[in-house]
């Protein structure tokens, strides 16, 4: 067994949310199901106890249950989109990196995490509390699948997911999911973006034939491709740069770009509106700005829209600090759109841990004896895991000076840098396991 060849196959795996094949037993879809049963053959092979969640989930335990320490991944992905240099479900290696979707969020942690465990298990090491890996399907979308988890099982008394940053994140931003819905006083088609919680890297414009002249003039103000004319009308294609939605300033947002050239060549309110909102990915369109010492800036993200038959959809993502308020907020973007409708089904809050933790004390500490930094634990804009346990924080894998490559077009990690996390996390559990003896 080859952690290279075990982590190719599980990176093959589409395994993106897909609605056609939800059945009771496939509450995301057939491909993530096919993730789960990945894990579940590998632990079983190697002689793990394993559960399943209905689903939602998959757990392989170590060591008997009195206290508990959770390890928890997800091995669902997010889209990739159309501009990839190679195809994002079939690994390859190049300069030393491993190329898939999937690679830095976050497979090959998640399978790096069974690898550890096997070497435990192997070695036959003394753990006081029951170390359990927990894999979930739906993180990139509600983080159900832990919730249902929980439901289940109860609260771990530490978990880490290794989802984040070194040194690990103390806290992270809140996360909303804003719906917008109504009627658009324009005859213009939109579809853009490939998913909420991702910088629109292209978004596909049907306009009307008679806006061929003012598209003529405009040209050179947009980001954009003409793609197709008939004697009906032309289809616009502007391209942007994806990046994770908490990240905006390291992508570019093809929907924005689009509703820029739009409010120039037609007198849509509706279209005006939503980019006078959306323009800033920090919230001033719409009066939400926050920026706070202890977490930063708010970001704003237009993931989806789509305008089909006068009909208005969009998808906004949404991070913010802990002083800020969801409602307040909620309310400020609804009276800026009005007369669309805005609504808000997902609002994970803020959350921020105590630095005198005993088992945030121990992850420190084995980081630093691992990479001799004495680092200061980071807040994070990004959505883990923690939001929806409560004893749990982001440890790793990314450094502070790397470039997040989650959520964008070619996603690789370097592999020898995978090698070196093995002895960190498995210090790092081992530590955890035993702490206070």
């Amino acid at each position: 067994m080859n952690y290279l060849s075990d982590l190719k196959k599980l990176l093959s795996i589409p395994s993106v949310y897909d609605s056609s094949t939800i059945t009771p037993n496939t509450p995301y879809g057939k491909a993530i199901q096919k993730a789960l049963d990945f894990m579940q053959d590998l632990a079983i092979l190697n002689g793990f106890e394993t559960n399943t969640y209905d689903g939602h989930a998959i757990s392989i335990q170590l060591g008997h249950q009195c206290e508990r320490i959770d390890v928890v991944s997800h091995l669902d992905v997010v889209q990739a989109s159309d501009d990839w240099e190679s195809d994002p479900f079939d690994p390859i290696i190049k300069d030393g990196r491993i190329i898939a979707r999937g690679t830095q969020d976050m497979k090959s942690l998640a399978l790096l995490m069974f690898y550890v465990l096997r070497d435990i298990k192997r070695e036959n090491i003394v753990l006081r509390r029951q170390v359990r890996l927990v894999y979930g399907a739906d993180e990139e979308r509600t983080m159900k699948d832990i919730e249902h988890y929980i439901k289940i099982e109860g609260e771990p008394d530490f978990a880490f997911t290794p989802d984040g940053y070194f040194p690990l994140s103390i806290g992270e931003k809140g996360a909303i999911m804003w719906l917008v819905k109504g009627e658009c006083d324009s005859e213009i088609t939109i579809n853009g973006g490939i998913q909420c919680n991702v910088v629109s890297p292209i978004c596909i414009v049907e306009v009307p034939i008679k806006y061929l002249e003012r598209i003529n003039e405009m040209k050179n103000t947009g980001v954009f491709d003409i793609n197709v004319i008939t004697d009906k009308s032309i289809e616009l294609v502007f391209n942007g740069i994806a990046s994770h939605a908490s990240k905006p300033e390291l992508g570019v947002n093809a929907n924005v770009e689009a509703l820029k050239f739009l409010s120039s060549i037609t007198d849509s309110q509706t279209i005006k509106s939503l980019y006078q909102t959306f323009q800033s990915s920090y919230g001033e369109g719409c009066n939400i700005q926050v920026q706070t010492s202890e977490m930063g800036n708010l970001t704003l993200n237009l993931g989806i829209l789509k305008i089909v038959n006068q009909k208005v959809y969009c998808e906004v993502d949404c991070r913010y600090p802990i002083h800020a308020q969801s409602d307040k907020m909620t309310h400020k973007l609804q009276n800026k759109l009005s007369p669309l409708l805005v609504s808000c089904p997902y609002d994970a809050k803020p959350s921020l841990h105590s630095m005198e933790s005993p088992y945030i004390k121990t992850l420190l500490e084995t980081y630093k004896k691992w990479s001799n930094e004495d680092l200061t634990p980071i807040v994070s804009g990004g959505v883990s895991y923690s939001k929806v346990m409560k004893n749990c924080v982001a440890f790793g894998p990314m450094r502070l000076d790397e470039e997040s490559l989650a959520h964008q077009k070619n996603e690789s990690i370097e592999l020898d840098y995978l090698n070196s996390l093995f002895s960190v996390y498995k210090n790092a559990i081992i530590s955890l396991a035993n702490q206070g003896e």
